[in-house]
């Protein structure tokens, strides 16, 4: 029974045990990195060890379990949790043009418009709602289908991060900027928060497929290169769209068996997501959460310390490397943001000094300050596409060369804040 037991936790991740094991076990707690206890009335346990980087059952540990409690959880493993059946959830998501019409990957992903009978956006809003439709593996465990599906919502939206043009967001209630005034019942006024201004037509949701679209557009799809060139991401055209590439770069994700590499594309994208959110915050924080965007999918090479005979990481000579394989040289200009890109990552993470609108400068017309404003934007857009390339690079189907952004042109270069 033991073996049986064993067995069945070892086709498990880590993070879904807990929802089988806490059921039948008073209490539990982590020994080490690695090790994990469950422990039943102080006598029975079971002791779990795991791979911190892939999460995955490395060994199970049983200790004075009744044979029907083993029972019970092989069945509730193997009906609730290896029985596996897709299942299909949506969720609201914000985009900073309006959305009409629909997108449909397959039978993976849709995203739908509101219909604007039922929006309730304020004008001063620019976060407006759209619908995300999505397949993830569902479990008869009320608490881990939840757990899936939250996770499978999380890896779509940041894999549309680097796909869309457009800015895209979660629900984040401490957004000030949102806020709106609209009137009430009773003449006067309240203040509402833009992103909840709004309520859906109510649709049955069939678990098993996604939504039958009925009378709607499809939302535009660009070409490739037209669609990347548009200068600042956050100016554009009036309404949602997508690159040409889309369906191919979706296709490759979906089939593409890596899982390591495309964990790196998901995190890399988390970041990236993480600048998006502080671009009217804190510039520090944007090329910070870009640089560590970057580190994420660069390969890990290092060597030997002379001296002490440690691992040392080639960093910045890596990341230099990086850059010029994924985004080519293109102009003087660009070629010294790239030679000091790495440069001002650690004079920001190191505590050394910070851009300098984060030191209270209102003054707009300085050129220093101009300058580190192109920089972020330039970093951001560049970012996106550094990611798209390089995940591209395992499968190799032709996205094209991806255009330049934006340029620089003839404000000082980026090089002044850390020669001063």
């Amino acid at each position: 029974m033991k073996s049986e037991l064993q067995k069945a936790l070892m086709n498990l991740e880590v993070d879904e045990v807990e929802f089988v094991l806490t059921a039948y076990f008073n209490n539990y707690h982590q020994i080490d990195d690695e090790t994990i206890v469950y422990k039943k009335d102080n006598t029975a346990s079971i002791y779990l060890s795991y791979s911190l980087r892939s999460k995955r059952i490395k060994n199970v540990e049983i200790e004075a379990l009744e044979d029907k409690v083993i029972t019970n959880i092989v069945e509730d493993i193997n009906n609730s949790v290896l029985n596996q059946v897709y299942k299909y959830g949506y969720s609201y998501l914000f985009t900073t043009v309006p959305v009409k019409g629909y997108y449909r990957f397959s039978d993976e992903l849709q995203i739908r418009e509101i219909s604007s009978e039922y929006l309730k956006l304020g004008r001063a809003s620019n976060r407006h709602p759209f619908v995300l439709e999505f397949k993830y593996m569902g479990s008869k465990n009320r608490s881990l289908d939840l757990y899936r599906k939250e996770v499978k919502l999380n890896e779509l939206f940041f894999l549309l991060q680097i796909l869309i043009r457009f800015d895209i967001y979660k629900y984040e209630g401490s957004v000030r900027s949102e806020w709106v005034s609209i009137p009430n019942k009773e003449g006067g006024s309240e203040i509402k928060h833009a992103q909840l201004l709004f309520y859906d037509k109510k649709f049955k949701h069939e678990s098993m497929k996604l939504t039958e679209i009925d009378g709607l557009e499809k939302i535009p799809i660009i070409e490739d290169n037209e669609y990347l060139k548009w200068g600042n991401i956050r100016v554009g055209m009036e309404f949602f769209s997508l690159a040409n590439y889309t369906d191919q770069v979706l296709k490759q994700y979906f089939e593409f068996n890596q899982e390591d590499i495309k964990e790196s594309m998901i995190k890399s994208s988390y970041w990236l997501y993480q600048a998006q959110n502080n671009m009217h915050t804190s510039k520090s924080l944007v090329a910070l959460c870009l640089s560590i965007a970057i580190e994420t999918i660069l390969p890990k090479q290092s060597e030997r310390c002379d001296v002490c005979g440690q691992l040392k990481y080639k960093i910045s000579r890596t990341f230099k490397e990086f850059l010029d394989k994924f985004y080519p040289e293109q102009n003087k200009e660009l070629d010294k943001v790239k030679s000091n890109l790495y440069g001002i990552r650690s004079t920001v993470a190191h505590g050394l000094d910070l851009l300098l609108q984060d030191k209270g400068s209102m003054l707009s017309f300085n050129p220093i300050q101009n300058n580190e404003n192109d920089y972020t934007e330039i970093f951001f857009q560049m970012t996106k596409q550094i990611i798209l390339k390089w995940f591209d690079s395992f499968s190799n189907p032709a996205i094209g060369q991806l255009p330049l952004p934006f340029l620089l042109g003839r404000r000082r270069s980026v090089e002044t804040f850390i020669t001063g």
